[in-house]
Parts: structure tokens; C-alpha cells; sequence
């Protein structure tokens, strides 16, 4: 039952649905935002990667096997550890970087935040269209705790209230 989740999960046509349902949330913020330039620079640097992964890569020859049959998944410690905690520590310092970039006047910071957060989209969908099944479930678990980071920072940051914005909330006001 888990590698036929496995298989469903980290199926191609999974996450195409859902690398596509991000890259819109990613198209309407920068629409929202009017951050066309971070949005162009974003896809520029994203393809950059991709053809830069594609002539680095050696491509794998096709071994002919039977679809029915799926190779067991392994996946040591070290190899579920190393990309939780590298996609969490990236997760929470992304979603630092967004603060940062939608509470400056700067819009060079809202640019380079989406260009990084669209970039991010697109070569880890490529990489998880190309990758093995033990591959995908690396990245896979690279993007879920990437995830997490960045909710768990939202939801931390969420609690603290500035002086400023407490000021405009309050439902009397003493301007005495």
C-alpha cells in the first residue's frame, strides 16, 4: 500500500497539477503586486538552471523493465534527514526574505522574492519530472518541509504585533 501511495503521490501527471496550481498562486501574486520584472527575471533564471542542469547531467540510458513490477524504494537516514532539514532551514529563511521584501518600500526586494520563489518552482518540477522514483521522493520531501518552514514562520511572525498597525487597530483612540 505505501509504494503504490509512493507512486501515485510522485506520479507525473501529481506534480505537473500541483507545480502548476503554485506557479498560478506565484503568477497572481506578482500580478497582484505589480512585479512583472521579478516575475520575467524569475523565469529567465528558471530555465538558466534547467538547461544548465540538462548540459551538466548525463543522460541515463533507457533500461527496458516491466512498469508493473516497481523497484523498493531505499531511503537511509541520512538521506531523509539531510533534505528535511535543508528544505526546512530554506522554508523559514524564504519566507523571511518575503516579509522582508513585502514590508520595504523597495520594490527590488519584492522582485528578487518572487524571482527566487518562481525559480525555486520551476527547477524543482524539473528535477522531479526527471528523477527516479528515489530521486522524487528526496526532492519531494526537500518541498514538503520547505513547506513546513515556511508555514511554521508565518505562523510564528503572525503572533507579533508592531506598535504602528496596533495604533490604526485599536477601536478607540486617545489623541488627547
Amino acid at each position: 500500500m505505501g509504494d503504490f501511495l509512493l507512486n501515485v503521490v510522485l506520479s507525473n501527471v501529481v506534480i505537473f497539477i500541483i507545480m502548476g496550481i503554485v506557479l498560478v498562486m506565484l503568477t497572481n501574486w506578482a500580478l497582484r503586486l505589480r512585479e512583472i520584472p521579478g516575475y520575467i527575471l524569475g523565469w529567465l533564471i528558471g530555465i538558466f538552471v534547467i538547461i544548465l542542469l540538462s548540459v551538466m547531467s548525463p543522460s541515463a540510458e533507457a533500461v527496458i523493465t516491466d512498469p508493473m513490477v516497481s523497484a523498493p524504494v531505499e531511503l537511509t537516514f541520512l538521506g531523509l534527514i539531510i533534505p528535511s532539514f535543508i528544505g526546512l532551514v530554506l522554508g523559514v529563511s524564504v519566507l523571511s526574505l518575503v516579509r522582508f521584501g513585502n514590508n520595504t518600500p523597495s520594490r527590488v526586494g519584492r522582485a528578487m522574492t518572487i524571482a527566487v520563489l518562481l525559480t525555486i518552482t520551476l527547477v524543482s518540477a524539473y528535477l522531479l519530472l526527471q528523477s527516479a522514483l528515489a530521486g522524487r521522493l528526496s526532492i519531494a520531501i526537500f518541498l514538503l518541509t520547505f513547506g513546513i518552514g515556511a508555514l511554521i514562520h508565518y505562523i510564528v511572525r503572525r503572533g507579533t504585533v508592531d506598535a504602528s498597525s496596533l495604533r490604526t487597530r485599536l477601536p478607540f483612540r486617545n489623541d488627547l
